[in-house]
C-alpha cells in the first residue's frame, strides 16, 4: 500500500438502539392516528352545493396512509374501515374510495417541518425524476424506450442540520432546475431565515445569484468548467457568481469545494434516496394536480420518518 494513500474509518451508528425503535415505529398506524383532529367535522366553505362531509384532515389522513403502506383506493378504503372497526372507532365517518380520489386533487398540502426559529438556515437543493408512465428498466435496456415513457421533476430544499424538507414541488420534466429556484425560494416560510444555498453545478447562473441574493443568502454552486470572470468595466464585474469564478480559479476546483464544504450537498441526495426506497420511484395518480398533492403527501410522511428515527454517527 503506497504512503499517499489515506483511508478515514468507517463512521458507525452511535444510537442504534433509538434509531431501529424509530425505525419501526415509522410504521405503527397509531402515530398517524394520534390527531383527534382529523374527525371534526369540515368548516362551512360558503360555496354553493351540497356541504362536504369528511375535513380535509381526515382526507390527508388516509392519502398519508396509502402513500406509506402504498394501498390503491379501494383497498384504503377497506384497510380504514377494518381499522376503524377494530378501535372500536365503527362509528367514524370513513369515506368511499371515490371521495378520496376526488378530494385528492381540491385539498391544500402545505409540507409540514419541525424546526425552531434561530440559527440561518443552510438549504440543500437538488431534483429528482420521478416516472407516471412507460416501461421497467429491464425493458428499456432489452427493447429500448416507448414514446409514452415520461416522468414528473421533484424539487427538494432540506435543512442541512435537521435533514428535514422545507420546501418541495412538483413540476414538469421540461422544467429546468435553474429556473425553478426562485420559486423554491420564495416558498420558503417568512418566519425562517436563509443564510445560505447550496447547489449543484447546473445552477450556476446570474439569475440563481441574484435570486438568493434578494432572499439574503449565499449561493455555493461550483462555477462551470469554462466560466468566465466579466469584463473589468462590465456591471457584473463584482457580482456574486464573479467573485465565486475568481475564488475557484485561484484556488482550483478541488480545494474550492473543500473549503466552502460543498460535500455536504451530498445529504440532500441522501433525501431523495430515502423518498424513493419508501415510496418507490413511480407516481401513481394520473392527473397532475393529484401528483403534485401525492408528492406532498409523500415529503409530509417522510419528514415524520426523519422525526422518528434519526441516525447519530461517530
Amino acid at each position: 500500500m503506497s504512503e499517499g494513500r489515506r483511508f478515514s474509518a468507517k463512521k458507525s451508528i452511535k444510537n442504534w438502539g433509538e434509531y431501529n425503535a424509530g425505525l419501526v415505529r415509522r410504521y405503527n398506524i397509531t402515530v398517524y392516528l394520534g390527531d383527534e383532529t382529523v374527525f371534526m367535522p369540515p368548516a362551512a366553505s360558503g360555496k354553493r352545493g351540497r356541504p362536504q362531509e369528511y375535513s380535509d384532515g381526515l382526507i390527508e389522513l388516509g392519502l398519508t396512509i396509502k402513500a406509506i403502506y402504498r394501498l390503491p383506493y379501494r383497498g384504503l378504503e377497506g384497510f380504514i374501515k377494518g381499522l376503524f372497526k377494530l378501535g372500536h372507532c365503527a362509528d367514524k365517518p370513513v369515506p368511499d374510495y371515490t371521495t378520496f380520489c376526488v378530494r385528492a386533487a381540491e385539498i391544500d398540502v402545505k409540507v409540514k417541518t419541525a424546526l425552531q426559529s434561530g440559527e440561518p438556515l443552510h438549504l440543500l437543493v437538488d431534483s429528482t425524476g420521478l416516472k407516471i408512465y412507460g416501461e421497467g428498466e429491464w425493458k428499456v435496456r432489452t427493447h429500448g424506450a416507448s414514446k409514452r415513457r415520461t416522468w414528473r421533476k421533484l424539487h427538494l430544499m432540506i435543512d442541512e442540520v435537521t435533514q428535514q424538507i422545507i420546501v418541495a414541488d412538483l413540476t414538469e420534466n421540461s422544467t429546468g432546475d435553474q429556473e425553478h429556484l426562485p420559486e423554491l425560494l420564495n416558498r420558503v416560510p417568512n418566519d425562517k431565515h436563509v443564510g445560505r444555498v447550496t447547489a449543484d453545478g447546473i445552477y450556476d447562473t446570474w439569475g440563481c445569484y441574484d435570486a438568493a441574493t434578494e432572499h439574503g443568502a449565499a449561493l455555493c454552486t461550483p462555477p462551470r468548467k469554462n466560466a468566465v470572470v466579466p469584463p473589468d468595466k462590465s456591471p457584473l464585474t463584482d457580482h456574486p457568481r464573479s467573485n465565486a469564478i475568481r475564488a475557484c480559479q485561484e484556488l482550483g476546483r478541488t480545494p474550492w469545494k473543500i473549503e466552502n464544504e460543498y460535500h455536504r450537498r451530498s445529504l440532500v441526495e441522501t433525501a431523495m434516496f430515502r423518498f424513493k426506497t419508501s415510496f418507490g420511484e413511480r407516481m401513481f395518480s394520473r392527473t397532475f394536480i393529484r401528483q403534485k398533492v401525492e408528492a406532498l403527501i409523500k415529503v409530509n410522511a417522510l419528514n415524520i420518518f426523519r422525526d422518528l428515527a434519526a441516525p447519530v454517527y461517530g
